[in-house]
């Protein structure tokens, strides 16, 4: 909350001077009360680690319900608050993002497909500002190629339900589950991948 403060009285004083600054917040993992609303009439964005969802169910027993208010990306989207998603590095792949994002415990918190892979990706252009995001002739767009095979990848649950259910269980009876491999995999999916409209990746040159 104090962050929201910092905020609100910032944006306040420049546009006392005829600024109008832009706000984020970073790791936005836990809003509570009326965070939500108050950063929406910030005008800030958001940006959360929708991995820390799916892997934090491990503390469960230390924090009980707590661990499901993580993350609560529906009610971010639909208070009206522009977010990004990304995973803070651990690990690096944004598949992982675009993947726990559709799979948070709590099944209201799911965002769908098409919402998923635009907060990892048209979401920072647009926060950038540039057309990196943007599909259209002569603009010099990042895009990723990948299978078709991918979506329905995405889409299947088995995987953070393995997980989830074994993170809710007493330590010493957990079993593994990788889900960072096994998502990490869908990688081998991927075909081709361009970055301001250059070819900086190509399966088929491996």
């Amino acid at each position: 909350m104090r962050a929201l403060q910092f905020a609100q009285r910032w944006k306040q004083l420049a546009q006392e001077q005829g600024k109008n600054p832009e706000v984020r917040f970073e790791h936005f993992e836990l809003p509570l009360g009326s965070a939500i609303k108050d950063t929406r009439e910030v005008g800030a964005w958001v940006s959360i680690q929708p991995n820390f969802a799916v892997e934090d169910a491990v503390y469960t027993d230390r924090l009980e319900g707590r661990t499901r208010l993580l993350c609560p990306h529906t009610d971010i989207v639909n208070e009206g608050v522009p977010m990004m998603v990304g995973t803070d590095g651990m690990p690096k792949s944004m598949l992982y993002a675009i993947w726990s994002a559709m799979h948070h415990p709590d099944a209201a918190q799911r965002l769908d497909l098409i919402s998923a892979i635009a907060a990892s990706s048209a979401a920072v252009g647009s926060y950038e500002g540039d057309l990196k995001s943007v599909l259209k002739p002569g603009v010099k767009t990042d895009i990723v190629v990948a299978n078709p095979q991918i979506l329905q990848a995405f889409a299947d649950g088995h995987l953070a339900e393995q997980y989830i259910e074994q993170a809710l269980k007493p330590q010493n009876e957990r079993k593994d589950v990788p889900v960072r491999d096994q998502v990490g995999n869908l990688e081998r999916e991927i075909v081709k991948v361009f970055r301001q409209g250059k070819v900086v990746f190509d399966a088929k040159k491996k």
